[in-house]
């Protein structure tokens, strides 16, 4: 990691797979930061799907 860090490499690894596990167990009970993730993939879809329509529109005038 730093080289001023307190943390050792295999310190660093442990948390990150703490927090890895954690992200896990939060999806998989459908938490509020999975269902706001899930909502947001829905509004980016939405939105690249009218931007397309509208696109297509334009062009085909």
């Amino acid at each position: 990691m730093y080289k001023d860090s307190p943390l050792s490499a295999s310190e660093a690894q442990s948390m990150a797979r703490i927090f890895a596990r954690l992200q896990r167990d939060e999806h998989r009970q459908g938490g509020p930061v999975s269902r706001r993730t899930a909502d947001c993939h829905k509004l980016i879809r939405y939105q690249r799907n009218s931007i397309s329509h509208i696109s297509k529109a334009i062009r085909s005038e």
